[in-house]
């Protein structure tokens, strides 16, 4: 059986980060808790023990690669942007008396912010953040 410690410190990272103990990722990945112990030490988990921690939720592609995919998927909302936009876009829509129901507004919020801060060329500025919601304001 081949053993790589790096990778049973990622097995432990994940069951860690889902909060479960040994004995509860073993149940769910179908394997005695001992045999868990051993996965964590560095001994290679086979395709059923991979598909019953992947039913877990653990990224098993972070365990075999150090790459992780599930969590990389998801980026972290910049709070202090969001609530910018959605403070100036109310501030906008009012000076014009411009009112819409709150899940449009809403959804408009979600829009500009998914703009704003996933345009890798321009950093969300507040001339960038005025010239958009203008734009959406006035259509």
């Amino acid at each position: 059986m081949h053993s790589d410690t790096q990778r049973g410190e990622r097995i432990k990272e994940e069951r860690a980060r889902l909060g479960l103990s040994q004995q509860q990722a073993a149940e769910v990945a179908g394997v005695r808790r001992e045999m868990w112990a051993k996965y964590e030490a560095g001994s290679e988990p086979g395709a059923k023990a991979l598909a019953g921690m992947a039913a877990a939720g653990v990224d098993v592609i972070y365990v075999l690669t150090s790459t992780p995919a599930l969590r990389s998927r998801i980026e972290p909302i910049d709070s202090a942007l969001f609530f910018r936009i959605a403070d100036k876009l109310d501030a906008m829509a009012a000076s014009m008396r411009k009112r819409w129901p709150e899940r449009a507004k809403a959804e408009q919020v979600v829009k500009i912010y998914n703009y704003l801060a996933h345009d890798a060329d321009e950093a969300a500025d507040e001339d960038k953040v005025e010239r958009t919601l203008r734009l959406v304001i006035n259509q």
